[in-house]
């Protein structure tokens, strides 16, 4: 079975339900589940069918499901609350070029669309060069904590406070091939880097091109955008190296008493304070059961 286009726009504003966000035509292009870009004509076409059906709402310039138009003030005031956040973070990150082993730096999670919440803290993905995961996230831990506020493992006030859950070195940059599908393509796609060396973003979006057949219009959307770039530095590596090992294990044992569901290893550290995937897939399946929304046969891995 061959999803049409309006199921495709159907389960893209269904998805976006979940999380109070109605998008805007131009969203809507990026992230309609396709491996092909769908033009932004076609897609308004659809859209007038859909709306004369009376399953979609249109208020410039949002779309959503029919009778969810509450939903645009959730945006709105997210939206202010965003704004705020970003201009915390963009000075926070900068503090971090100062530790040659980063490669890239990015903002997930709602931030990342501009739907955060005033009490949302700020999560971040961090990519290092090999050898030396541990030393790097010692170092911007450290960082974090003089120069802003981090999320520590039980905190239930997280205003603004940045969460470094997720660590990736320059050889482990694709997801595992068992965690690929909707959520993760997205959840790939939506993230903004906000400065690199090496060209690392190009080569993390290249990494994870499996997104491409989810997303192909967002895909290609992340090809082009613009990112700081820095240098990059060979200088002290090799004291970095030195100390990887000795500082892993000290985090190591620093850790063991708050470990649960974390995934670490010699690339990839993350931590998961409230793993959402769970509920989200949850909530979507249940969307398109009940709007009766069918999708093509390789896109039923949510």
């Amino acid at each position: 079975m061959i999803a049409s286009t309006e199921s495709r726009i159907l389960a893209a504003l269904l998805y976006a339900d979940i999380f109070h966000y109605p998008l805007t035509i131009r969203e809507l292009t990026q992230w309609i589940v396709s491996d092909t870009p769908i033009s932004s004509r076609v897609i308004q076409n659809h859209i007038k069918k859909l709306i004369k059906k009376g399953k979609i709402g249109y208020t410039p310039p949002f779309l959503y499901v029919s009778s969810h138009k509450k939903i645009i003030q959730y945006r709105i005031e997210r939206l202010a609350a965003s704004t705020a956040k970003w201009k915390k973070i963009r000075n926070v990150v900068k503090i971090l070029t100062i530790i040659p082993t980063i490669y890239m730096v990015g903002v997930s999670g709602g931030l990342a669309v501009n739907n955060a919440d005033i009490q949302d803290d700020i999560d971040l993905l961090i990519i290092t060069r090999h050898n030396t995961l541990w030393i790097t996230r010692f170092f911007a831990t450290m960082l974090i904590e003089i120069f802003a506020k981090r999320r520590h493992p039980g905190d239930l006030q997280v205003v603004n406070a940045v969460c470094l859950n997720m660590f990736l070195t320059d050889r482990a940059l694709q997801i595992p091939k068992k965690e690929h599908g909707w959520y993760t393509a997205h959840e790939v796609l939506q993230m903004v880097p906000l400065w690199q060396r090496n060209t690392m973003y190009t080569k993390y979006l290249r990494a994870n091109n499996w997104t491409r057949r989810w997303f192909a219009g967002r895909y290609e959307f992340q090809k082009q955008i613009q990112i700081p770039t820095y240098n990059t530095s060979n200088n002290n590596i090799k004291w970095y190296q030195t100390l990887e090992r000795p500082l892993k294990k000290f985090q190591l044992w620093y850790m063991r008493k708050r470990r649960t569901t974390e995934v670490v290893s010699e690339s990839v550290i993350r931590f998961h304070p409230n793993d959402a995937r769970i509920w989200i897939r949850k909530s979507f399946r249940s969307k398109l059961r009940h709007y009766k929304v069918p999708l093509d046969k390789k896109y039923n891995q949510i």
